[in-house]
């Protein structure tokens, strides 16, 4: 088993690429984060060259695949979040899929396979990449 530390929960005050040096100094040889929007993507790649420390993933900018009016947003937001995790070299894009909206599960349940194969089969397929569904507990309110 190999394991990730992810940025955003052991040191969020950080920047990243200094998150990367220290957790390396402590043998950490791979990361993971949240948000990217913000980050110093160019900074952050070279402290993992520096440090040998690899990305594993990096999340979506949308989380709205319960809504199938919102599917364009999440395909753009996917479409960015390849270009941001080729910059520091991740090979897997990690998603949620939205909020409860009240609709039948079923149909929720649909928008959210719908969504993830017009990824599939367009942006991540085309430069192979992973697209990992995270899945979060019922009592959350997620489908």
């Amino acid at each position: 088993m190999k394991i990730s530390v992810c940025l955003d929960a052991l040191c969020p005050q950080l920047p990243r690429p200094e998150a990367v040096r220290r957790l390396a100094a402590m043998g950490v040889g791979t990361v993971e984060f949240w948000g990217w929007k913000g980050t110093d993507l160019p900074a952050l790649a070279e402290a993992c060259r520096e440090t040998g420390v690899r990305v594993a993933g990096i999340c979506t900018t949308s989380f709205e695949l319960t809504r199938p009016e919102k599917r364009q947003e999440f395909v753009e937001g996917v479409r960015e979040s390849i270009a941001a995790a080729k910059t520091v070299g991740a090979s897997m894009l990690i998603t949620q899929s939205g909020p409860d909206t009240g609709a039948p599960r079923a149909e929720q349940a649909q928008s959210i396979i719908e969504g993830l194969r017009a990824n599939f089969q367009g942006e991540c397929t085309e430069v192979g990449m992973y697209l990992a569904m995270a899945r979060v507990a019922h009592r959350e309110g997620y489908p």
